[in-house]
């Protein structure tokens, strides 16, 4: 719900995520009002609050958010935000993604959010980029993040799992790991 300033974090220390990185994810939402969100991905240097306050705040923060049937992957610099939004996803599917900075494309590099239906990830329904527009290295990773702004009456269902990590996978261990990953 709306309302409620709930949130999942880790802790990696400063600077921790630094550099190039690929996370992978399974989403699933499976129930909705119609105006349903939930950051089910985040990066931020501070856990003083949800995902969503940090943006209302202009705290620096990279963020994916499901609302309403879309993902909107964004970054926070201070006062100005750069997003992009999926086209519209389906209640009760599940979605694989690819979260991928690159550093080498760009000024600041890029993100990516790569939408998979399926757990191999080569059925690719959306690409979401955006172009950085600071070079920003984070402490805190957020697996789901509630938007707390007190709204209340917006109900929000679904699952978030299989996050793994990965610095940059492109290696040849990256690409072993993600071998394994697949075989299992």
């Amino acid at each position: 719900d709306d309302d409620e300033s709930v949130f999942l974090y880790k802790d990696f220390t400063a600077s921790y995520f630094a550099g190039d990185f690929e996370h992978t994810m399974k989403i699933n939402v499976t129930l909705g009002t119609g105006v349903e969100t939930c950051y089910v991905w985040g990066m931020s240097d501070s856990v003083a609050t949800t995902i969503g306050q940090q943006i209302t705040a202009n705290t620096d923060c990279l963020s994916l958010l499901w609302s309403n049937g879309t993902l909107i992957l964004t970054e926070r610099n201070n006062t100005s935000s750069t997003a992009d939004t999926s086209s519209a996803l389906s209640l009760a599917t599940d979605y694989y993604l690819r979260i991928v900075r690159d550093e080498a494309v760009g000024t600041y590099g890029t993100i990516y959010c790569y939408i998979y239906t399926d757990r191999e990830y080569c059925e690719l329904v959306d690409t979401l980029v955006v172009t950085l527009s600071e070079l920003k290295d984070y402490r805190y990773l957020f697996a789901a993040s509630g938007k707390g702004d007190g709204g209340g009456s917006v109900s929000f269902s679904g699952t978030i799992a299989n996050l793994t990590l990965d610095t940059y996978a492109y290696t040849k261990e990256g690409i072993r790991t993600r071998a394994r990953d697949l075989l299992n």
